[in-house]
C-alpha cells in the first residue's frame, strides 16, 4: 500500500525501515471523487497530499475573474498550498481534483511530529 510513497521518500533521503514505518503510520489514505475542492480561497490549508492515483490542479482567480493554473499534480507527486500550510494563514488558491484520486494525507500536526522525531525528513519536504 505504501510502495509508491516509500519509493519517493527513498529517492530524497536515507530513511531506515523503522523510521519509514513511523512515517507511514502518520499518513491517512483517502479516496476523493473528481471535481472535489480540497482547498478553496480563504481556507487555511491543513494538509500536504501525496497523489497515489489521479490528477489535481491548483489555481487562483485573477483580478479579471480568470482562472490561472499554477500546477497540475499527477501520480507520485505532492500538492498543497505550502505558504498557507506553514503559516496557517488563509490561502489565495484553489486545489481541485480533476479525476477520482487516491491520496495519502499528511496533516500539519502529523508533519510536525514527524520532523520532531526524524529530522532528516526535512530533506524530503525542502
Amino acid at each position: 500500500m505504501y510502495e509508491a510513497i516509500n519509493n519517493y521518500i527513498s529517492r530524497c533521503a536515507s530513511i531506515s525501515e523503522s523510521e519509514m514505518e513511523l512515517f507511514n503510520s502518520l499518513l491517512k489514505k483517502t479516496t476523493v471523487p473528481k471535481k472535489t475542492y480540497l482547498l478553496q480561497e480563504g481556507e487555511i490549508c491543513n494538509f500536504e497530499a501525496f497523489i497515489i492515483k489521479g490528477c489535481i490542479r491548483s489555481f487562483y482567480i485573477d483580478e479579471n475573474g480568470f482562472e490561472v493554473i499554477l500546477q497540475f499534480a499527477i501520480e507520485d507527486w505532492w500538492v498543497s498550498d505550502i505558504a498557507s500550510f506553514h503559516d496557517q494563514k488563509p490561502s489565495n488558491i484553489y486545489i481541485e481534483t480533476l479525476e477520482d484520486c487516491e491520496l495519502f494525507i499528511l496533516s500539519d500536526k502529523n508533519k510536525e511530529e514527524l520532523l520532531n522525531q526524524i529530522p532528516q525528513f526535512e530533506r524530503v519536504f525542502s
